[in-house]
């Protein structure tokens, strides 16, 4: 199976599975009434009531104990960089942020800002069905990305990316991919982000773990 931004786990058995649409993970939970998964033939004692249940009921990632590999000549699987285009004049700059003609495009869930102090980490987390796509348009900021899925080609790999006006790019990053960003600088960093579903307050897709995870020291200067 291809690992793609199109990438779950299965909440029975653990295993990766592809998805086609958002809802599928849910579809293929909620159909494993009998308690047996469709992917190793076996049975699961699984409580029926929580095969409706809520996204925290989901089987995470691990995260104690792993420590990534810092690698910047290889891409995690399911990322895409876009190098974006600084148009400017005598009045200042203008820059897109995201078109639906562009290959990056997957669909629309919402827009938000996202500011960052110096000397502030916010990560590491991961989104379920969520794909986002960072970019930078205040300070200087440093988005950091670690594969932690199993079954993925490029598994325990860090990935690294400054990002600004001074190095215009968007990133964006894969469903299961943990990610954090932090300012550059003695100055805040802005995001704004175009993920491809809209924030939900009662059932957040969202999972959290400390930011000194993985063995990353956010306070290393690489180069």
């Amino acid at each position: 199976m291809s690992l793609s931004s199109r990438y779950a786990i299965c909440p029975l058995c653990g295993r990766g599975i592809g998805v086609s649409k958002n809802n599928l993970l849910r579809r293929h939970y909620a159909g494993a009434s009998k308690e047996v998964c469709s992917h190793s033939g076996k049975s699961y004692k699984t409580n029926r009531r929580k095969q409706r249940s809520t996204m925290s009921e989901f089987i995470q990632l691990p995260v104690e104990g792993i420590v990534g590999e810092m690698n910047n000549k290889t891409l995690i699987d399911g990322v895409k960089v876009r190098q974006q285009r600084l148009i400017p004049d005598a009045r200042g700059y203008l820059m897109e942020i995201m078109r639906p003609d562009w290959s990056e495009f997957i669909e629309w869930g919402q827009v938000y800002a996202t500011m960052c102090y110096p000397g502030v980490v916010k990560g590491f987390h991961y989104h379920y069905l969520q794909i986002d796509s960072f970019n930078c348009v205040s300070g200087m900021g440093k988005v950091v990305l670690f594969d932690g899925r199993p079954e993925s080609p490029t598994y325990g790999i860090i990935n690294e990316f400054i990002i600004g006006p001074m190095a215009p790019k968007m990133v964006q990053i894969p469903n299961l991919v943990w990610h954090g960003f932090a300012a550059v600088g003695n100055e805040p960093a802005i995001i704004i982000n175009c993920p491809t579903r809209m924030y939900n307050y009662k059932e957040p897709d969202e999972f959290r773990c400390p930011s000194n995870s993985f063995g990353y020291d956010w306070s290393k200067v690489s180069g």
